[in-house]
């Protein structure tokens, strides 16, 4: 058995990619992946692996490149002869619906991680029928089942590797200031983040950290209006995720809200707050205030008023972190046995596919 791998993105912003490659090395799968380096930064040299990069910005350009990105797939489609397709972004999905409905009917994982183009007519049509006709289901936040077809769907997190989380684990309290709220990953929504920048700017309880590939975008804001407190480190190697994170003391989540794109997503900062007992600041009205507040450790900032940060110094100072350490436990053991149930349905009908095509 063969299956590829279709990402529309690079690998390093794609870590839920890992949940289905060990699933298929377990099984002792062969795999091919095909990725987008959209950043220009990325070459992989092991065989199985098929890199295709296009330059050019703008709207005009982004078509083309997919135009061209599904001419790429489809020469290795008619390369191999592959049993099973696992698109890992919505959007490869749609372009792919063709090879998907006719030639890989009950072959195919849909797989949907945000929220993309649903408020197109065609785009939910198209989309009523990859749920329908795929092998298997895959959301990474329930809130998605609020705008997708009716459907059975099964979850699964994006939890980051969890061998080097022990040392990095919040046990005790810091409460010393400056407080260090951390933003680490894919630096985006830049907009949003220069009204967080203005409103926590120059104030000496709080130090900003902007981590991760376009972070650099924030520098020349920072210098005109000579902020401070605001730290900013541009792309970085995955192993030294852990260590920005020891040095954080709340994990900020602050991407906007009243839009679907952010109301229904739950972030990959959600897990790693979780399982390293820090607090997470998240938006007003969006299913990860739902998330965080219900199971205790969650704060929400709308940043409409001064006096807020006053509010969440005071909740860092005086923060049960026994409590906080329990809350975030019972969490993420529940978290846990959604993904295992989520992983054992998948592995189940993997093999049977297999199975029938023995």
């Amino acid at each position: 058995m063969r299956v590829l791998f279709i990402l529309s993105d690079n690998i390093y912003l794609t870590p839920y990619f890992n949940f289905y490659k060990e699933l298929l090395k377990k099984l002792s799968i062969s795999y091919d992946v095909i990725y987008w380096d959209k950043n220009i930064n990325e070459i992989i040299t092991k065989q199985n692996y098929y890199r295709i990069s296009f330059s050019g910005k703008g709207k005009l350009s982004k078509i083309l490149g997919y135009v061209k990105f599904r001419k790429e797939i489809k020469k290795k489609l008619k390369e191999n002869d592959y049993d099973m397709i696992l698109p890992l972004h919505s959007i490869v999905s749609f372009i792919l619906v063709d090879f998907l409905l006719f030639s890989f009917k009950n072959r195919y994982i849909y797989d949907i991680r945000d929220y993309s183009y649903e408020k197109f007519l065609v785009y939910r049509l198209v989309q009523k029928q990859l749920v329908k006709n795929s092998l298997m289901n895959i959301v990474s936040s329930d809130g998605y089942k609020f705008f997708l077809p009716m459907g059975e769907y099964f979850t699964t997190h994006n939890l980051p590797n969890m061998i080097e989380l022990n040392e990095v684990k919040q046990l005790k309290n810091n409460s010393t200031f400056p407080i260090q709220l951390s933003y680490i990953g894919l630096i985006r929504f830049q907009e949003q983040n220069k009204k967080i920048i203005d409103f926590f700017a120059n104030d000496s309880r709080f130090q900003l950290n902007f981590i991760g590939t376009n972070a650099g975008e924030l520098r020349e804001f920072c210098q005109e209006k000579n902020i401070s407190n605001v730290n900013l480190v541009d792309t970085f190697q995955p192993k030294d995720t852990m260590s920005f994170y020891k040095n954080t003391d709340v994990v900020l989540n602050l991407y906007g809200n009243h839009t679907p794109l952010l109301d229904y997503a739950l972030s990959n900062k959600l897990y790693f707050a979780a399982l390293l007992y820090k607090p997470i600041l998240v938006c007003e009205d969006t299913y990860m205030e739902k998330v965080s507040i219900e199971n205790g450790f969650g704060f929400v900032l709308p940043m409409k008023d001064e006096s807020e940060k006053d509010c969440l110094a005071l909740y860092i100072q005086n923060l049960d972190r026994k409590q906080l350490i329990k809350n975030c436990d019972n969490f993420m053991d529940r978290i846990s046995l959604e993904k295992q149930k989520t992983e054992i349905e998948l592995e189940k009908r993997i093999l049977s596919l297999r199975k029938k095509n023995d």
